[in-house]
C-alpha cells in the first residue's frame, strides 16, 4: 500500500487514474491491526488496477477531518476524484472485494 498524508493526497487519490482503497488507520487501534494484512494482500492482488493506501489519522489531522474519521479502520472509496464509498470496522476480505467490484 501507498502511505496518503495531507500532502500528497490530492496527487495520489483525488487525481489517481486508478480506483482508490483508502485504509484509515491509527497505532492503537486493535481492529486496525487485525484488517492490515487483509489490505496489504488486496494491494499486491490489485496492483495495476486499484491503488490501495493507508492513512495514518493522528498523523494527518487535516483528512481526518475533513472525512469526519472518527470510527476506525475506515475504508474509503475513491473513483475519479470522488468518494464513492464508505466501509466501516474489521471487514473480511470477501465482503471488501464485493464492495471494489463495481470500480474495476
Amino acid at each position: 500500500p501507498v502511505m496518503i498524508t495531507d500532502a500528497n493526497f490530492e496527487n495520489m487519490v483525488i487525481k489517481s487514474p486508478l480506483p482508490v482503497l483508502l485504509d484509515c488507520w491509527a497505532t492503537w487501534c486493535s481492529a486496525c491491526t487485525m484488517v492490515s494484512p487483509v489490505i496489504e494482500s488486496l494491494a499486491q492482488d490489485w496492483k495495476g488496477r486499484v491503488r490501495v493506501g493507508k492513512l495514518n489519522v493522528e498523523a494527518n489531522p487535516i483528512l481526518t477531518a475533513r472525512y469526519d474519521l472518527r470510527s476506525l479502520p475506515t475504508l474509503l472509496v475513491f473513483d475519479g476524484g470522488q468518494l464513492r464509498d464508505t466501509m466501516l470496522g474489521a471487514l473480511p476480505k470477501p465482503h471488501i472485494v464485493q464492495k471494489m467490484a463495481p470500480f474495476f
